[in-house]
């Protein structure tokens, strides 16, 4: 069941279709949302793939730079893509992440054939676990980390005044 979600949702990337637009009509404006209870809050997981990271590690031997993102509607799960440094080519990633921390990812480098599983866990800022091709004949760890974000340098160039 999982793979035939996680195909959906490649094929959807793929050719530029999110969640939203493929979603029932949005509800009209007279309606109200619904109010966030403590247990429906974004947990820890959904707040940082809301932000869209970006992670740096490696598969095997070689080094990757990954960024996954949550999807629009966030009960389909995660999406985006990665590439080996040295390489151009971007293979897209999407799947899903459970509230304990499991994520797990189908990576297509075509846009539609799946290449490839990523099972693993994300504690605090790493992600890890093992790649496998799609036929299971490869497997390589991977452990990835949270890359932070750039702080911006002052407008002032640094100068007291």
């Amino acid at each position: 069941m999982r793979r035939m979600i996680c195909a959906a949702l490649l094929a959807l990337t793929a050719i530029g279709v999110s969640g939203a637009d493929a979603a029932e009509p949005a509800p009209a404006a007279s309606e109200s949302a619904p109010a966030i209870t403590p247990e429906a809050a974004p947990s820890a997981l959904e707040r940082l793939f809301a932000a869209a990271p970006v992670f740096g590690g490696t598969l095997g031997e070689q080094r990757i730079q990954a960024r996954l993102r949550q999807k629009d509607d966030m009960r389909e799960g995660v999406e985006g893509g990665y590439f080996f440094f040295g390489q151009s080519q971007k293979i897209l990633l999407a799947g899903e992440f459970d509230a304990d921390g499991t994520v797990f990812l189908e990576e297509s480098q075509d846009g539609s054939a799946i290449s490839g599983q990523w099972d693993g866990k994300l504690v605090g800022d790493t992600f890890s676990g093992t790649w496998s091709s799609f036929d299971g004949s490869v497997t390589r760890p991977f452990t990835l980390t949270v890359i932070p974000p750039k702080v911006a340098a002052p407008q002032d160039g640094g100068k007291r005044r």
